[in-house]
């Protein structure tokens, strides 16, 4: 399933920040399997974002980074 991603280099850490469907973070089962996924996936700390609402969900160290930044700003690519 293709989605988009952004690698970061953030204070010396390298992390993943998942775009996914909006519905995904309203199911706590769903939320967790999903982040879980990427960030065996990816090997990184990892945060999933939502698509329309920008609610975020993962590694706390993201989490609070990506309350203080606009996503738009984030290096996004597409990902098969």
């Amino acid at each position: 399933m293709a989605h988009d991603i952004a690698f970061v280099r953030e204070q010396g850490m390298n992390l993943v920040v998942v775009c996914v469907a909006d519905h995904i973070l309203d199911s706590p089962s769903q939320r967790e399997q999903t982040w879980k996924a990427f960030e065996r996936q990816y090997g990184l700390p990892t945060a999933i974002l939502g698509a329309n609402r920008h609610r975020v969900y993962g590694d706390k160290r993201i989490v609070g980074w990506l309350s203080s930044i606009d996503p738009a700003r984030l290096p996004w690519r597409r990902a098969a």
